[in-house]
Parts: structure tokens; sequence; C-alpha cells
């Protein structure tokens, strides 16, 4: 039997390898994070759904995120009502997309958030989020394809975020 000498080692958390884009995205991320001291992100968002009052909506996100202090990573967030919800309008959006927060690491963006998002598209449109969690307030602007018209939707997201390898 061998006895352990000190602190165990904590496991490494996984990380992604930044691919050739990222690797430029990053540093320009970092300038802004750094010069608003909030986290910015850059990524690609797509929601839809339908009601009147009261409907079924769900969306689906994926960014590049940097902190003020530097750190980058994958934010991935899912949300959907559960079942039903509040919900206006009938249709979907897609687009590419620009986040602020005002949490400074990556941790905070993790977990489940209540998001409230309007849009306005047929054809070409824009969108928009806020999502508040127990760590922060998340804004998500978009301009992208949708159809539709306008719509509007809450729902309850789960946000989880994978730093990039150093």
């Amino acid at each position: 039997m061998r006895a352990t000498v000190g602190s165990p080692q904590k496991p490494t958390p996984p990380c992604v390898k930044p691919n050739f884009l990222n690797k430029l995205e990053i540093p320009l991320l970092q300038n802004l994070a750094s010069t608003l001291n909030e986290t910015v992100g850059i990524g690609l968002t797509v929601s839809g759904g339908v009601g009147n009052l009261i409907g079924v909506a769900g969306g689906a996100s994926a960014f590049l995120v940097v902190t003020p202090g530097g750190q980058a990573g994958f934010l991935i967030t899912k949300g959907a009502t559960l079942p039903l919800g509040f919900v206006g309008g009938a249709g979907a959006f897609g687009g590419p997309a620009f986040l602020q927060s005002n949490v400074t690491t990556l941790s905070q963006l993790a977990g489940p958030s209540a998001d409230f998002g309007v849009s306005a598209a047929d054809g070409l449109g824009v969108s928009g989020d806020v999502s508040v969690s127990a760590s922060g307030v998340t804004t998500v602007l978009s301009a992208g394809f949708g159809i539709g018209g306008n719509g509007h939707a809450a729902v309850i997201q789960q946000s989880q975020v994978i730093p990039v390898c150093q």
C-alpha cells in the first residue's frame, strides 16, 4: 500500500483547443472584455416558439466568451418553456450574435437562468435576450434571419462552459 504525501491532485477540468479562427478572435475579445470590465462573446443563436400569451418556446446558443481577466471558454446554452410559458407570436429566428455579461469568471456563466427574449424578423431581422441568474445579468443581441414577424418568450435555460485550453 502506498501512502499519499500532501494533498491529492485535483483532476484538470476538460478543455477545448482553440481553432485557427478562435486564436484570432480571443485576443480581440480579451481587449474588449478588459476595456469594458465585463465578459463578452461572439457566437450563434437559434430560437422558436408559438403562443398567444401561453405557448411553447425554446432555443439554443453557442458562444466563444472571454472574461475581463482573460479567461476564454465556450458557452453552450439550451432553454425551453417548461412545459408551457409566456410566449407571444409564432416563428423562428437564428443568426450570429454578440454577448455581454456583468459576470467576471467563466464559472459564473454556468448553471440555470431565466431568459426573456424578443425578435423582429420576417426575412432579415434582429433579436435580443436578457438572462438573469444568481451570478449576474447577460444580454445577447443578434442579427439574422427569421420567419413569423415579431415574437417574445420567457424560458428557463441551462448553460455549460468549457474552458479553452491554454
